[in-house]
């Protein structure tokens, strides 16, 4: 069920489609206050943090020299697994969840901490595993190997 969504959507398109939710989802209700200055400082970090750990993983891929395109991991020519791949086996998408993660710490919404919760629900059922799937076919023990060692998120 739901399978035609299956590497349909780019990732970065699902980031501002859940951040567009996140904006303007209400939140009358629930909703907390925490110090501005720590909010400030936190989403910052976090921000950074995000930026780096997605550049990161595009700059494995460029040496690798392999295709960085979400919706065709059938191109993919080499298996990453050297750099913040050895962290993480998704640093891109890690990183645009810790993006989203700060968003919602800035707008101080609970609504805000779904929406990110259904982004990961979302690219781990409609991204990640159809992606496995085509680097088990790919690459195979290795890369079966490479998953039993490193996680999906951290």
């Amino acid at each position: 069920m739901l399978s035609f969504l299956e590497l349909k959507i780019p990732p970065v398109l699902v980031v501002f489609f859940s951040a567009l939710a996140m904006y303007f989802s209400p939140n009358p209700i629930i909703y907390f206050s925490v110090d501005p200055a720590l909010v400030y400082y936190t989403t910052r970090v976090l921000f950074v943090i995000s930026a780096l750990i997605i550049l990161l993983g595009i700059y494995c891929f460029r040496k690798a020299n392999t295709t960085v395109d979400p919706v065709n991991p059938n191109k993919a020519s080499q298996l990453v697994n050297f750099g913040i791949y050895k962290f993480t086996r998704n640093p891109m998408y890690l990183g645009f969840a810790i993006m989203l993660l700060a968003m919602a710490i800035k707008m101080q919404s609970l609504v805000a901490f779904l929406w990110l919760a259904v982004f990961i629900w979302f690219m781990s059922r409609f991204q990640i595993k159809p992606e496995e799937r085509a680097l088990t076919k790919i690459f195979g023990d290795a890369y079966i190997k490479y998953c039993q060692q490193v996680r999906r998120w951290l």
